[in-house]
């Protein structure tokens, strides 16, 4: 009779620590899976949609959610200017994304919300997909990107209707034909960031000839050595020289690259509010200057003190890129005077 009695407290004790273990395993398992270590059998796309919902149909039809380790898939959640965009990547939280190989204006500069509104237009609260070229990431901490929505590239879309111009950087190169292409057409057609002022001259299919002996005066050091020096043909209203290449390191002989601009259009203009800007986001903003007909103003990238046709950007750094550049000159109201490109 003990012995029937002891058997049946064992089965009781031992059905009790079976439910303690189970409750024990339920308990840790969700809490694994509230903090992402454990992961549900559910698909890709099942994941997908139950993070963003749902999307219109001609979305979804676009979408290949199997993509390589270089593609990922977003929602835009907001639009910070021409080529920069916040995303909430799928299951990976939130991401500021930089396109890659071009450049749209920025805050305060000529056709900046035109472009903003437009890249809005095309991609806000869209699902986009993502492509990665070769680098991860730009000094910013932004992820550097080529976007998607279905078929369309979004990076040639902007430039190719004017919104931004191409400014691709090694190593991230693999569209570079194609963005330079884009901006081409873009520019004989004026449009967007094309747009003409009236001081514009004809500066389409311009002529560059590498130029030594054209710059002598004696407003330049002698030190600063002309090794990368363009000059345009001079059926243009403004001629343009740049010295891109500084005599010995760019970086301790700033105002060894220099600019030099020729009034050829047969007028004095006053160029109060004029900029002069790089490829990239440099830009030069010109005061109340009287620029009289076939004479010249020349601009150093270093410090020094604005004095009659001599000017100084006061960079820093280096503004002109030694393996080719280009540089914008637009007028007070941001339309485009000339464009000069080596």
């Amino acid at each position: 009779m003990c012995y029937h009695k002891i058997r049946s407290n064992c089965k009781k004790f031992l059905f009790l620590w079976f439910f303690i273990l189970l409750f024990f395993l339920l308990f840790i398992n969700l809490n694994l899976l509230s903090c992402g270590l454990v992961f549900q059998s559910n698909s890709n796309e099942e994941l997908f949609w139950k993070q963003f919902g749902n999307i219109a149909d001609t979305d979804k039809k676009n979408l290949n959610l199997n993509s390589s380790k270089n593609e990922k898939f977003a929602k835009v959640a907001e639009i910070v200017d021409g080529d920069t965009l916040i995303v909430d990547l799928l299951l990976d939280g939130q991401y500021c994304i930089r396109l890659i190989g071009i450049n749209a204006p920025e805050k305060d500069t000529f056709f900046y919300k035109e472009s903003k509104e437009f890249l809005s237009i095309l991609i806000k609260d869209k699902i986009i997909r993502l492509e990665k070229d070769i680098t991860e990431k730009d000094v910013y901490g932004r992820l550097l990107r080529y976007v998607y929505l279905g078929d369309l590239f979004i990076n040639l879309e902007m430039v190719k209707k004017g919104f931004a111009n191409s400014f691709t950087l090694p190593p991230d190169v693999k569209y570079q034909k194609l963005f330079i292409e884009a901006e081409r057409i873009a520019r004989e057609n004026a449009l967007g960031l094309w747009q003409l002022s009236k001081y514009s001259g004809s500066f389409y299919e311009k002529k560059y000839t590498l130029n030594k002996s054209t710059l002598k005066d004696n407003s330049i050091n002698k030190n600063n050595h002309v090794s990368n020096y363009y000059e345009q043909s001079d059926d243009e209203n403004f001629i343009i020289f740049i010295n891109s290449d500084a005599n010995g390191n760019d970086n301790k002989n700033l105002n060894g690259e220099f600019v030099k601009i020729i009034n050829n259009s047969g007028f004095d203009i006053n160029i109060k509010g004029w900029t002069i800007k790089d490829s990239s986001i440099n830009i030069y903003k010109f005061k109340n200057y009287l620029f009289l007909k076939g004479s010249y103003i020349i601009l150093f990238s270093g410090e020094g003190i604005d004095k009659d046709n001599i000017f100084y950007w006061n960079s820093k750094k280096p503004i002109w890129n030694n393996y080719g550049d280009t540089l914008y000159l637009r007028d007070e109201d941001g339309y485009l005077v000339s464009i000069y490109s080596y």
